[in-house]
């Protein structure tokens, strides 16, 4: 298997985990800052203990061997998950949803500044293809939202393709310790704004389902996936959750979905097919 067929793989893979996340946060139904901070220490200790059973007495040496660009990671990581709540509290879905689909495109535009790499022309069409049908399914509730929710939302997309950019950098080292330390520091920062005793028992438990499982798993997928294929590739794969989460809403809770979102779900389906097909196509580096 080419390299890019495994990196496409393991990013579909990711999208396809994460797709539960919108569910299980809607289930949840708690305040974005007991979310995140439940959610980050689940995860943390999931993927500590993955990593420990992994690599036992020599846990402590991933940390260190990442050194500053395991700490710059988890820093963005961290911060662009609480960037996501801020931006969920203080501007609409649909401007969060539209800044969020700009990611594969900051990610292309920075992987080309940064590290001089290539993005194929088909790439670019998929990307805008992509940010069009998003663009689609916000258009059906964009509406003015808070200009510091909107840039907190900007703000999200940005710290994401950054990390991907770090760790296609530094694609060597296992990233995974970085993602254990977002993670804290994302419990940390968040926690002191949290309502714990307000949770009730199966709250709890769709809290800890979605940091347990679909955290961990999607971000280890993304994270070992843009060493195999570009950090704007990988974003641009990671927005078929955005297409499948409202489906999903729809066949559990019978929430009713918006025709502009099957249309745009339908202009992201088919550049994200259209990726595939000249990732097929394109001959072997």
């Amino acid at each position: 298997m080419r390299t890019e067929q495994k990196g496409f793989l393991l990013a579909l893979s990711g999208a396809l985990v994460f797709t539960p996340d919108v569910l299980l946060i809607r289930l949840a139904a708690a305040d974005p800052f007991t979310l995140a901070s439940v959610r980050s220490v689940a995860a943390g200790i999931v993927l500590l203990v993955g990593l420990g059973l992994a690599h036992r007495q020599k846990t402590l040496g991933e940390f260190v061997k990442l050194g500053r660009w395991g700490l710059i990671a988890g820093v963005l990581q961290a911060t662009s998950g609480l960037m996501f709540c801020f931006a969920l509290s203080h501007t609409t879905a649909a401007n969060a949803l539209l800044m969020f689909a700009t990611t594969p495109l900051l990610a292309a535009a920075l992987g080309w500044a940064v590290l001089r790499e290539k993005v194929p022309l088909a790439t670019w069409l998929a990307i805008v293809g992509a940010f069009i049908g998003i663009a689609i399914v916000a258009g059906g509730s964009l509406q003015g939202g808070g200009i510091l929710g909107d840039m907190m939302a900007l703000g999200n997309a940005l710290s994401t393709a950054i990390f991907f950019l770090i760790v296609r950098h530094r694609s060597h080292l296992d990233f995974m310790p970085a993602n254990i330390l977002g993670f804290v520091f994302g419990a940390l920062l968040a926690s002191p704004f949290g309502h714990f005793t307000e949770l009730q028992p199966l709250q709890w438990a769709w809290l800890v389902a979605g940091g347990a499982i679909v955290l961990p798993g999607a971000v280890s997928l993304y994270t070992v996936a843009v060493r195999y294929l570009p950090a704007a590739e990988v974003a641009l794969i990671g927005l078929l959750e955005v297409v499948l989460g409202p489906l999903l809403l729809w066949f559990v809770l019978r929430e009713m979905v918006p025709a502009s979102t099957i249309l745009g779900g339908m202009v992201v389906l088919a550049a994200l097919v259209f990726h595939m097909g000249m990732n097929l196509l394109r001959p072997p580096a």
